[in-house]
């Protein structure tokens, strides 16, 4: 990682979706909307391979969570994206 960029992790969860149907709507819906935002270098579901120990996974990957790579310069775009587009959800940074 570079000096001008930011990497965040993002916890997402729903009462309301199984876990299938959550990591579903992460990886169909949220994800290619999150690779659009300006700032956005790389948005990606987190494998298991970098997962703290007890944590869920779904076919490799954490359970609705996600990784991005943004750059610093673009990270207020990118945080008013999300308080705009989550501001609705449990979401974690």
């Amino acid at each position: 990682m570079l000096e001008n960029e930011i990497e965040l992790t993002i916890s997402l969860s729903d009462s309301q979706l199984s876990e299938t149907a959550l990591q579903t709507v992460i990886s169909q819906n949220l994800l290619p909307e999150i690779q659009r935002v300006e700032g956005v270098k790389k948005a990606a579901l987190i494998s298991m391979q970098n997962a703290p120990e007890g944590a869920k996974s779904l076919s490799g990957y954490l359970l609705g969570k996600l990784g991005l790579l943004v750059n610093r310069k673009n990270f207020k775009t990118v945080v008013t994206w999300l308080s705009k587009n989550m501001s609705k959800k449990n979401i974690k940074f």
